[in-house]
């Protein structure tokens, strides 16, 4: 939400020129930058663009009520809010459905590659699980063959422990 054509001051810009009032204020702290997040996961070519319809295409296809922002600009002249605010809710939806699916991992993009499939099997709990038993194996395996080779080579006579 940093892109001065729909970041939070672009709203808030909006909301002043349709009402005549300030917006209410989301604190910077509390604001989420999904596209950001995003970029962060999957590198800034996750998907084309434009972001949200490109998206939307790769998971599922494009929403009944999707309207894109440019075209929104004519039925705001048209006067026809009913579909702007049928456009909004999907927007908002839709952008719920993303953060549910980058959470659960299932978040499908353009650059869904074998790296990044690699890098999700590996975050499960399957995954380290056995990575952790892996790990607990090779310590146990590599102390003991630690001890047999000291009590081979005598290091541990001095407390009584030598090979028979």
């Amino acid at each position: 939400m940093i892109n001065i054509h729909y970041g939070f001051e672009t709203l808030a810009h909006r909301y002043y020129v349709l009402t005549g009032r300030n917006a209410p204020s989301i604190d910077i702290d509390n604001r989420i930058n999904i596209a950001g997040i995003l970029f962060g996961i999957y590198g800034e070519n996750y998907v084309g663009t434009p972001h949200m319809q490109k998206l939307m295409e790769v998971n599922g296809g494009i929403r009944r009520d999707f309207v894109l922002g440019k075209d929104e600009v004519e039925l705001f002249r048209q006067k026809e809010y009913a579909r702007l605010h049928a456009s909004t809710v999907c927007k908002v939806k839709f952008f719920s459905d993303v953060v549910e699916l980058t959470l659960d991992k299932k978040l499908k993009t353009t650059r869904s590659t074998a790296l990044v499939k690699v890098e999700r099997s590996v975050d499960g709990v399957v995954a380290k699980g056995i990575g952790l038993a892996a790990s607990a194996y090779a310590i146990i395996d590599l102390g003991g063959k630690a001890v047999g080779y000291a009590i081979r080579h005598g290091w541990l006579a001095f407390i009584g422990i030598t090979a028979s």
